[in-house]
């Protein structure tokens, strides 16, 4: 962790001398800043307003208030409960998304999961081992993933590829699903076309 910790401030280096940076074991923000933040630590809270970009990467991380601009955040526990005016990307090992975002969210980690308060306004595409979306995302979804389970609301189409795909939400635009194994729940709701195969032959829709 600390490996790539070195190597993330590093390709951030130029945009550091003009921001403000932040590092230490523990580090909590907890009054408003007024630019760009950049920050470093086994574990951050950000516990006040960003009114611009925030940049961090952190054993442990637990975004309280809201980010005015982009969010681009790593770390082994990430938990963002403020909202984020514009778009995340997030690499961690296990995410959590319960605010809104108003952009894209776009995931490369072990587990993501977005509670039933959280709304996507943006596409979300993740990357993942597990993911649980139990929200709403306003754009389209494209998963890549070990394990899906959709239970909240796509508004628009969705592109699922997982070994285990549970959808108990709606779908609102067109769906493209391929998986080893697929379940549909008694609560799916499928609006437009769906195309999908399975190793299990046809699924009851």
């Amino acid at each position: 962790m600390k490996t790539f910790l070195i190597r993330f401030i590093l390709l951030l280096f130029p945009l550091l001398a003009i921001s403000q940076f932040k590092t230490g074991e523990e580090v909590s923000i907890s009054t408003q800043q007024n630019d760009d933040v950049y920050v470093t630590g086994e574990s951050v809270k950000i516990n006040a307003l960003v009114d611009g970009d925030a940049v961090v990467a952190a054993g442990t991380i637990t975004v309280n208030d809201s980010i005015r601009q982009d969010l681009i955040i790593a770390g082994g526990d990430i938990l963002i409960q403020g909202n984020v005016g514009d778009d995340v990307r997030a690499a961690g090992g296990k995410l959590t998304i319960d605010a809104e975002i108003g952009d894209d969210l776009i995931v490369f980690g072990g587990e993501l999961f977005i509670t039933k308060n959280a709304i996507i306004h943006g596409n979300l595409i993740t990357y993942s081992g597990k993911t649980k979306m139990n929200g709403k995302v306003k754009g389209m979804v494209k998963a890549y993933v070990g394990e899906l389970e959709i239970n909240g609301t796509i508004e628009s189409d969705a592109v699922l590829h997982g070994g285990e795909i549970k959808i108990d939400g709606k779908i609102n635009g067109t769906s493209k699903i391929v998986a080893d194994n697929m379940e549909i729940g008694e609560m799916a709701k499928f609006y437009k076309d769906v195309e999908y195969w399975t190793e299990d032959g046809e699924t009851d829709f």
